[in-house]
C-alpha cells in the first residue's frame, strides 16, 4: 500500500506498508517537487527523473534510487524461497495409496501447469 501526499510547498509525502520497490512515471503534477519524503526518509529526486520514470528501492531498511546491484538484491532466488515457493520451483512427484490422495494429487498437478511451472507426465 502507497499513500501520497502533494503538499504546496515543502517535499512531497508518501507513506509505504509492505513495499520493497517503488516505480512511477512523473507527471506534470510533480515538475515542481525536488524531494520526498519517503517513509520518513528525505530523498531528493535525480536530476535526470523531471520528466522521467523515479524507481527507489528498500535496500535494507533504506530507501535507495534503484540502480541494477541494489535492483538484483531483491530479485527472488533460492535463498529467499518461501515453502509454497520451493513446492511450485522443484519437480514434483507423488505417490498415493488411495483414490482421494490420487484426486489432491492430480488438482495439484494441474494447479502447477496452470501457472506455468510444471508438466503432467
Amino acid at each position: 500500500e502507497v499513500s501520497v501526499e502533494l503538499p504546496e510547498k515543502g517535499p512531497a509525502v508518501l507513506a509505504t506498508s509492505n513495499v520493497v520497490q517503488l516505480q512511477w512515471q512523473r507527471s506534470k503534477e510533480w515538475q515542481g517537487v525536488q524531494q520526498v519524503l519517503l517513509d520518513g526518509q528525505l530523498q531528493s529526486l535525480p536530476q535526470e527523473a523531471v520528466f522521467h520514470q523515479v524507481q527507489w528501492c528498500l535496500d535494507f531498511g533504506t530507501w535507495k534510487v534503484c540502480d541494477f546491484a541494489v535492483a538484483q538484491r531483491h530479485q527472488r532466488h533460492p535463498n529467499q524461497a518461501g515453502p509454497m515457493r520451493e513446492i511450485y520451483s522443484a519437480p514434483l512427484c507423488g505417490v498415493s495409496a488411495d483414490e482421494e490422495g490420487e484426486k489432491a494429487l492430480q488438482f495439484f498437478g494441474n494447479m502447477l501447469v496452470m501457472t506455468g511451472h510444471g508438466v503432467i507426465r
